[in-house]
């Protein structure tokens, strides 16, 4: 890698409308060209997946995005057009297994649809229930859309989470 390239980040558009534009900063092996590529090696394999989970996980926490679908995965997550490399779909399938199989993330439809889990469900529960508690709603009898889209929601974190 030429000594220009060091410290240079791709910035991905956001993925979920109207939720804050935040800039996700890829982390440097995002810039070397065999992390696109499945290494043969089993020990460096593992490393490389674990660190694909690691940044698919923040990726989507970042983008807000809580399902991967494979058929239309976002586009600067697995290619860097500045290398320019793009990693097959065997490999995001790779990735995804690997991640659902380490507990972040649960199969909607496998190998193409990934619920990813960059909060656990109890996190999730402590920040439904303080919207429930914020906006005197104990008591009432919502339904899961209404809590990830009504108008109590609006701008909290819970926006948008699938219902």
């Amino acid at each position: 890698r030429s000594s220009s390239s060091v410290g240079r980040r791709s910035r991905p558009p956001r993925m979920a409308p109207g939720s804050p534009a935040q800039p996700f900063s890829f982390p440097s092996h995002f810039h070397w060209a065999p992390f696109f590529t499945l290494q043969p090696v089993a020990a460096t394999r593992a490393r490389q997946l674990g660190l694909w989970c690691e940044l698919v996980t923040a990726y989507c926490a970042a983008s807000r995005l809580f399902v991967l679908d494979l058929d239309e995965p976002p586009e600067a997550l697995f290619a860097n057009t500045e290398l320019p490399r793009r990693m097959s779909r065997d490999a995001q399938e790779a990735v995804l297994d690997a991640l659902a199989g380490q507990g972040g993330g649960e199969w909607l439809e496998k190998p193409r649809k990934l619920l990813v889990t960059w909060r656990s469900a109890e996190d999730w529960a402590d920040a439904l229930e303080e919207v429930v508690r914020d906006n005197a709603l104990q008591g009432a009898v919502l339904t899961l859309e209404e809590l990830s889209s009504g108008s109590e929601v609006a701008g909290t974190e819970v926006e948008g989470l699938p219902a």
